[in-house]
């Protein structure tokens, strides 16, 4: 499989990064710990969490574009599987997960593809299930980049409007460092 090379890097100067705060959120609203699933699995820190969960998930997914990262340490009674595709290019299973979680990947998938994801997500989920993770709104930096899908407060609000809006905060800064790049997302936590 073709990868992008940046993502390789990101892997690499993350690998050592704790689970994004809003999955641990999120798993304050996960009822059942049937199936979980990892969109975007990247340096496979949010992976790792859910699978050194105490009373965890019996099967996790973790979906990249980039080959395993890393070897991880996975329960005996837990079934975990690594799938090395664009989102564009895996069969979502229906009705399946109790938390899928999509941590700063969204915005990453073009936006000619981006509409049938969102909806192959919600069928994946089942009833009561939660989904997590972030949009990138029209005053972030990248704004305007090519593959890349931004949305507004109102087409958050639309796509958002078949489930349960646990979570959904706005977001924007400028980072401080050398960077200095704008942030402008939606972080979300929804339950179908």
């Amino acid at each position: 499989m073709d990868t992008d090379p940046k993502w390789t890097v990101y892997q690499k100067r993350t690998a050592s990064g704790r689970p994004r705060p809003l999955l641990v959120e999120a798993l304050s609203y996960v009822k059942e710990k049937g199936a979980a699933m990892d969109l975007g699995a990247g340096a496979l820190n949010d992976t790792q969490f859910l699978l050194d969960l105490e009373n965890g998930f019996r099967e996790i997914v973790a979906i990249d574009i980039t080959p395993q990262f890393k070897e991880l340490s996975v329960p005996p009674n837990v079934q975990f599987s690594y799938v090395q595709k664009r989102l564009e290019e895996y069969q979502f299973p229906i009705d399946r997960f109790d938390l899928i979680s999509a941590q700063y990947i969204l915005p990453f998938i073009p936006k000619d593809d981006f509409n049938n994801i969102w909806m192959n997500i919600y069928a994946a989920l089942k009833t009561g299930g939660v989904f997590t993770g972030q949009l990138f709104g029209e005053h972030d930096d990248w704004f305007g980049r090519e593959n890349m899908t931004f949305h507004t407060k109102n087409e958050m609000g639309k796509l958002t409007s078949k489930f349960e809006p646990l979570v959904c905060n706005e977001r924007e800064y400028t980072e401080e460092n050398e960077r200095k790049k704008h942030w402008h997302y939606f972080d979300f936590i929804l339950k179908k």
